[in-house]
């Protein structure tokens, strides 16, 4: 893992340099440092982070610690996708009435709003708590892609369309792979930390909610229940902690937004 992590910094940085070499290079480095395509593609990375984040633990949650289905899982999650779709098909109207800017910090601070009853789950937590923090964030992930594509794209132009396009696409699949990464890392570090607190746990409990589940199949009587007991509560800690990285990044975004984004000025009109 070191050494793949190692060859794709190497590759990176000699892509950065021979296209700033080159007269008409494949990619337009150079726009990355552009205030407001940087603050359009990093609010478009960080929304991937978390989203991504969040859909790789919720389903895990109902699934390993409420003992829910797969069907289950996607119905908890489902306001999610419907708030998305509702206020994605408003967004580029709000754009035009009230400019892109205070779309995208309006998508990312209620998205990252929607974050907090989801730091709120425990054992007892009523599923609508889910329910509604999902369908918050994605109300607000849902104005931010029309929004964050239009402050790249109306910075470059057309005669740089074809870069504008090509950031939008890596922030968007860079991040949606690097959410997982770095979430699920995150989760799977508190996790071990949290379920080990008593001392003598199987390694292969202390790996997942699952094996765990696996180890207390083969225990009897207290044994049994005390380790379920501290998975589920370890999990639950680790959950916080990754749904916290997915706030966070949400709230970086809604910070470089403010600042790369406040010179913009107001539609016409108003």
């Amino acid at each position: 893992m070191l050494l793949a992590a190692v060859a794709g910094v190497i590759a990176t940085v000699a892509f950065f340099v021979l296209e700033l070499r080159r007269a008409d290079p494949l990619f337009d480095v150079r726009i990355l440092v552009r205030a407001r395509v940087a603050a359009g593609s990093l609010a478009i990375f960080n929304c991937y982070v978390a989203t991504l984040g969040m859909l790789f633990l919720l389903p895990q949650r109902v699934q390993y610690v409420e003992n829910g289905s797969a069907l289950v899982s996607g119905a908890v999650i489902a306001p999610f996708g419907v708030m998305l779709g509702a206020t994605a098909v408003v967004s580029g109207r709000l754009v035009s009435r009230h400019g892109p800017r205070v779309v995208l910090l309006t998508g990312l601070l209620a998205a990252a709003c929607g974050f907090v009853p989801l730091l709120l789950l425990s054992g007892d937590t009523s599923p609508v708590l889910v329910l509604v923090g999902t369908g918050i964030v994605g109300a607000g992930i849902g104005l931010v892609g029309p929004s964050a594509t239009t402050v790249v794209m109306n910075d470059l132009g057309l005669e740089k369309a074809g870069d504008g396009a090509a950031v939008n696409q890596l922030a968007r699949q860079v991040g949606g792979a690097l959410g997982v990464a770095i979430v699920g890392s995150v989760f799977a570090a508190v996790y071990a930390a949290q379920v080990t607190k008593g001392g003598g746990v199987p390694a292969t409990a202390q790996e997942s909610i699952e094996g765990a589940k696996q180890v207390a199949s083969g225990l009897q009587g207290a044994a049994r229940a005390d380790l379920l007991a501290d998975a589920v509560a370890a999990f639950d800690v680790a959950a916080r902690w990754g749904l916290a990285v997915c706030m966070a990044a949400l709230l970086a975004a809604a910070a470089g937004a403010a600042v790369g984004l406040s010179g913009m000025p107001a539609p016409a009109g108003r």
